[in-house]
């Protein structure tokens, strides 16, 4: 090892490179930086995480999955030979419609309710007179309803359906043309 003497007076030349207290400073600015990108990344994924949530879950799907359904149905449903009934307070509907073409008459129906906060649709038969027979099937459309409301105007159905699951809530609100003669 070398030993580098000093006059009095005289400066010392310095090495090439970085001190300590320099390195140190660098670090501690690079780890700054460094903790404000990694916070704005778990913000931004927890922000993701939940807007997936509300569109993939819930009263979203649930949304979609009654208006699909309402619209399916109500587009099918006869336009002249039998007209759809709104029960009173407009929150069921019954439309009728034919069970395939050659039939001569609507002989099938749907009848969309809602019950303890559960929207329903139940899918059966008609008896020769109109009058309905018991459900085929009855398919569960949409939880948490506070409300739903039908109403008929010309060949169109509206429904609007309210839901709230107590920390959203979202109105639904849809319309169909009755097509079939």
């Amino acid at each position: 090892m070398r030993q580098v003497y000093r006059r009095r007076g005289e400066r010392t030349k310095c090495s090439p490179g970085f001190s300590l207290m320099e390195l140190i400073v660098s670090m501690v600015i690079a780890m700054i930086i460094l903790l404000g990108v990694g916070s704005v990344l778990v913000h931004q994924q927890m922000a993701w995480n939940q807007m997936y949530e509300r569109v993939h879950e819930g009263l979203v799907a649930d949304g979609y999955v009654s208006k699909m359904s309402f619209d399916g149905v109500v587009r099918k449903s006869s336009l002249s030979a039998m007209s759809p009934q709104v029960g009173a307070g407009g929150n069921d509907l019954n439309v009728y419609y034919y069970s395939n073409w050659s039939s001569g008459a609507p002989d099938r129906y749907g009848r969309s309710y809602s019950l303890g906060g559960v929207l329903f649709v139940d899918y059966g038969q008609l008896d020769s007179d109109g009058s309905l027979l018991g459900a085929d099937r009855t398919e569960r459309l949409a939880d948490d309803v506070s409300s739903v409301r039908f109403s008929v105007i010309g060949p169109c159905v509206e429904m609007v359906l309210e839901l709230d699951d107590g920390k959203d809530s979202m109105t639904v609100v849809c319309s169909a043309t009755r097509h079939n003669e």
